[in-house]
């Protein structure tokens, strides 16, 4: 089972929240973490945490203005991990995990108030999608968009037909395709907002290894984040050319 956990820790986890944010993600037992709003000048504790777990492999974009960025952590090594040129800083990262035979992409799309930001990042991520739709690839992270009579009601919500972009490429959301109940929710706002955010989308060599999915909102019942956790399991064989003992989720 291949486990991928997907978390916006808000500004960084802040002075107050690190602390919490890493004991969580030391204990979530993930084998694949995608972290938005990941900040280096307080972010060391929390890859501590990820590497005591087991996942001693981390690469992050460079980072936007105010140090936000995308970092993506793993049991097995990342190559090529690189920021897409044409994506806003700390907006994305890419990379591929050999061992398993996965293309990965971490994102962070911008809200509606950063336009220009957040068209550029949207084009980042189904051009991304459409190069790897072939591949066993996976996009994950919060994506600032939800899909209209499925999730709960965004307000002057833009770049909604780029969810059906991925779809028209064989991407399948893993929370519907594992039979979540709608709507869901990631994102728990200030003026009780409610709205699935967060998401991770598999290709179509992928899907069918779906197992389940699911939101873990007691960070935001305890003020960590005002974004849920997203967890996923996947069931994949083993890639071929790896050694015979070789296990997901063994580290």
């Amino acid at each position: 089972m291949l486990r991928i956990l997907a978390w916006n820790l808000m500004h960084g986890g802040g002075p107050t929240r690190t602390a919490e944010a890493a004991i969580l993600l030391a204990q979530a037992g993930a084998d694949l973490v995608i972290l938005s709003e990941f900040r280096a000048a307080r972010g060391s504790q929390v890859l501590q945490a990820l590497t005591d777990s087991g996942l001693v492999h981390a690469a992050s974009a460079p980072p936007a203005r105010g140090g936000n960025t995308v970092t993506i952590a793993s049991r097995w090594p990342l190559v090529g991990a690189h920021a897409p040129a044409s994506s806003p800083n700390g907006r994305a990262l890419a990379c591929e995990v050999p061992l398993l035979g996965i293309h990965v992409l971490g994102v962070h799309i911008p809200d509606e108030s950063a336009v220009s930001a957040r068209d550029r990042a949207w084009a980042t991520t189904t051009a991304w999608a459409r190069g790897h739709a072939a591949k066993r690839a996976i996009i994950a992270g919060d994506f600032n968009t939800s899909r209209t009579g499925i999730d709960p009601p965004r307000d002057g919500q833009t770049c909604e037909h780029c969810l059906g972009v991925l779809e028209s490429l064989g991407f399948s959301d893993a929370w519907r395709k594992a039979g979540c109940p709608e709507p869901g929710t990631s994102w728990f706002g200030p003026n009780g907002e409610r709205q699935r955010l967060d998401a991770v989308f598999v290709s179509r060599t992928l899907a069918s290894a779906i197992q389940s999915a699911g939101f873990d909102t007691s960070c935001v019942a305890s003020r960590v984040s005002d974004h849920a956790v997203f967890k996923v399991e996947l069931t994949i064989d083993r890639p071929v050319g790896t050694p015979a003992g070789w296990m997901v989720g063994s580290g």
